[in-house]
């Protein structure tokens, strides 16, 4: 069955069921980030991180997901990741 809409939990929720799944590749996943253009990364609700000694925009599948959900008033969308000290992902987060 396809879903026309999916909330923003439910999002989360099958994130962190994958993450149990195989952690490993999920984290690999969500923090490979590619270069970008200008273009995608003046996205006015995708979140590019820019940097600055390469002067190049960079974009995530976070980044994109954070996109999809909107933006908050600092800039910032509504889904984090939080890491262990490997920087592997032990859990997708709704923060706002």
């Amino acid at each position: 069955m396809i879903k026309r809409q999916v909330t923003l939990q439910e999002t989360v929720d099958l994130l962190n069921s994958l993450l149990k799944i195989d952690r490993k590749a999920i984290s690999e996943l969500f923090q490979t980030r590619v270069k970008c253009n200008k273009k995608l990364g003046d996205h006015p609700t995708a979140q590019v991180y820019f940097n600055k000694k390469e002067n190049q925009d960079y974009v995530g599948l976070l980044g994109i997901l954070n996109g999809l959900f909107g933006i908050a008033g600092d800039g910032y969308g509504a889904i984090e990741i939080n890491v262990d000290d490997n920087n592997v992902i032990t859990e997708f987060k709704i923060i706002r």
